[in-house]
């Protein structure tokens, strides 16, 4: 019953998330050549089209375009932008990357200008990854290898991070998993097989 509940309100979780559309930097702050920003939910294919007045969004295609903000119509920046379709994204869900220069006060307004839409909001630390996970495009060994791959300090941490990342580790462990439920079935097709000797 209680890993029952734990399914269902995970699960509701989940749906309540999906509705809700997400927006960060990808980029630390400061002051650079370019930028990045990540959008992804239910929303994005909406906010690329009234941020860059287009009707048509092709996926997975580098555009070049001028950000206008959607309520002013004030132009924030002329930048490179990637719409991605669901499922075929990082995170599972449509989503949108933005390239700007890289000033604070142009990534300030572009962020918020994409709050101006309904049922956005910013992005909480992990949460790209985390709906990645939730999406089944990442396991939990890769989810968790994300921040090592970012945060290694060492060549050998970094190796270590992009061999888990990669998902070798997964499939060799899935491999054994199953190479176990085998050893498993076999030891208990044998037992029952004495068994039956006996009766």
């Amino acid at each position: 019953n209680r890993e029952r509940k734990c399914k269902y309100i995970c699960c509701m979780f989940q749906e309540q998330e999906k509705s809700v559309t997400i927006v960060a930097p990808m980029t630390p702050a400061g002051v650079s050549a370019v930028a990045a920003l990540r959008v992804s939910g239910p929303k994005s294919k909406e906010i690329v089209k009234s941020l860059f007045g287009c009707e048509n969004v092709e996926p997975r295609k580098a555009c070049y375009g001028v950000l206008k903000h959607p309520e002013t119509k004030k132009q924030i920046d002329s930048l490179l932008y990637i719409f991605y379709c669901g499922p075929a994204s990082y995170t599972g869900e449509d989503s949108i990357e933005i390239f700007p220069h890289g000033n604070p006060l142009i990534v300030r307004e572009i962020l918020q200008a994409i709050l101006t839409f309904s049922e956005v909001r910013l992005a909480e630390p992990g949460e790209f990854t985390k709906r990645a996970f939730l999406n089944g495009k990442l396991d939990l060994v890769q989810a968790a290898s994300v921040g090592d791959v970012i945060h290694s300090t060492s060549t050998a941490a970094l190796e270590n991070a992009r061999r888990l990342l990669s998902g070798r580790f997964s499939k060799q462990v899935k491999e054994l998993a199953k190479y176990m439920q085998i050893i498993m079935i076999t030891h208990q097709a044998i037992i029952a097989a004495k068994s039956d000797k006996h009766i």
